[in-house]
């Protein structure tokens, strides 16, 4: 199935399951048909790299917390669709760090407190080999770790600006301007994490077919592309 095909049938099960209305969705459909690219880029990574237990699992689980993050955003449900936001940039970390540590990946259901901290995974990527050798790594990650604070921060409410304060659930609803956040930040996300599996996954990124690589590219920001093209 084509991007656009899949994005229909996304359409479809929004209006069947009532997470938003028709009218809704059409005034927000721009933000969703980025939010679906997004996710369907990923996707690919998923159906293309045969690894298995600690070498995909993160990855699995960062397009779990993007595809419910849809229709989170689409019922109005602020909070956990920013929850759901940060855990995609966790679990990039993750499978960065996990891959190449298979015995830690084992000790995680051994040793619960085994698992290192966010600063410590973004440590870990930006002094990896792989990356070091990209001359825009800090920026990659500089714009990520930002946007992860950022959302920490609507989280928990360090800003009085980020109280909801809802009185009723009847004023619980889709809302554009949180739609519009929402494609916008996951754009950044899957560009940045597109652009690093890129580079982590280089030989397999070769072998996948141009229409794949297209789709891929197409999300990662246009400053960074030239300097990829030697990974593919």
């Amino acid at each position: 199935m084509n991007v656009m095909s899949d994005f229909e049938e996304l359409e479809k099960f929004l209006l069947a399951r009532g997470y938003i209305s028709a009218e809704a969705l059409n005034e927000s459909k721009p933000y969703f048909k980025i939010a679906h690219d997004c996710i369907y880029s990923i996707l690919i990574w998923d159906h293309k790299l045969e690894y298995t237990d600690n070498k995909i699992v993160y990855l699995k689980d960062l397009i779990s917390d993007g595809l419910q993050a849809i229709p989170v955003f689409a019922l109005g449900f602020k909070k956990p669709g920013y929850l759901l936001l940060r855990g995609c940039i966790e679990s990039l970390l993750k499978h960065i760090y996990y891959f190449d540590h298979p015995i830690e990946y084992a000790l995680l259901p051994l040793e619960p407190k085994s698992y290192l901290t966010v600063k410590e995974l973004f440590n870990y990527v930006r002094n990896h080999p792989k990356f070091r050798t990209f001359e825009y790594v800090d920026s990659f990650l500089d714009s990520l770790t930002n946007l992860y604070f950022e959302l920490s921060k609507k989280l928990h409410s360090t800003n009085p600006y980020n109280l909801e304060m809802l009185e009723s659930l009847e004023l619980l609803r889709y809302d554009k301007n949180v739609s519009e956040y929402f494609s916008k930040a996951l754009s950044v996300i899957v560009g940045f994490v597109n652009g690093q599996l890129i580079i982590f996954h280089g030989d397999e990124f070769r072998a996948f077919q141009q229409e794949y690589k297209t789709v891929i590219i197409s999300t990662v920001p246009k400053r960074f592309r030239r300097a990829l093209c030697r990974y593919y």
